[in-house]
């Protein structure tokens, strides 16, 4: 398999840099994107922005902006909390690192794939840290649910973790879970889509190693894999570094 690395784009503002990336000859239903975070304290100034903004909530139904509303203040706050100690300190911590990698994800998929980000789901969630379930989420231009799983390790790869992961929360149904939330927070042709039980996945990982063309190239034998079982519609691989 050969790795290609698209045209790279700089976004000063959110501190970071994406390209797609292209697998010769091609896997069906597999797309691969990488993202550099350049400027951590700038990365950290600008999802610490994004939490804290609820102008969302406002065009939810009366019901559930009273339900969403003072979760995501509480969630919001203690977010904000993980952004600013990295910033002050400079480096990752597991916290940050997989909010990191789960945030810098669902921008790269829509700046190179045209997908809607959906509010981080730690936001919405009633638990903090450790959600039973996929870490965020997108609405890609076939109307369809894309459910993120993300994984940050400081010393591996864990594209596979991030894989295994998510495939064993689709068996156990916990997207479906999700789908109380996002009959609210989804389009409706996504949501008649995921009544239907169609959707996407995203498995998002960071990497450490130098070789990113031989990581990338694993990480999609990997999708090629859960691919073929045809759980879900399509697969998207993204790689943080």
């Amino acid at each position: 398999m050969t790795i290609t690395f698209q045209t790279r784009t700089v976004d000063a503002t959110w501190g970071c840099a994406y390209q797609q990336v292209i697998d010769s000859p091609g896997l069906q239903n597999v797309k691969l994107c990488f993202v550099e975070i350049t400027n951590l304290n700038a990365f950290a100034a600008v999802i610490s922005r994004g939490v804290l903004d609820k102008s969302w909530i406002t065009s939810l139904d009366p019901m559930a902006q009273m339900s969403y509303d003072f979760t995501v203040t509480e969630t919001a706050n203690k977010l904000v909390g993980i952004f600013q100690a990295t910033s002050a300190t400079g480096t990752l911590g597991a916290d940050f690192g997989e909010l990191m990698v789960s945030m810098s994800s669902a921008y790269a998929l829509e700046k190179i794939f045209s997908h809607l980000r959906i509010p981080i789901a730690e936001l919405w969630k009633p638990k903090l840290s450790g959600n039973e379930g996929f870490d965020f989420h997108t609405m890609c231009p076939a109307d369809l649910v894309n459910f993120g799983e993300a994984k940050y390790s400081s010393n591996a790869n864990p594209y596979t973790l991030a894989i295994s992961q998510a495939e064993d929360f689709i068996d156990n149904q916990k997207h479906l879970r999700d789908g109380v939330h996002l009959m609210h927070l989804a389009s409706p042709n996504c949501v008649t889509n995921l009544k239907a039980k169609q959707f996407g996945m995203v498995a998002a990982f960071s990497i450490q190693g130098k070789n990113t063309d031989v990581i990338f190239a694993n990480a999609a034998k990997s999708a090629a894999a859960l691919a073929a079982k045809n759980k879900v519609k399509s697969i998207y691989l993204v790689g943080v570094k």
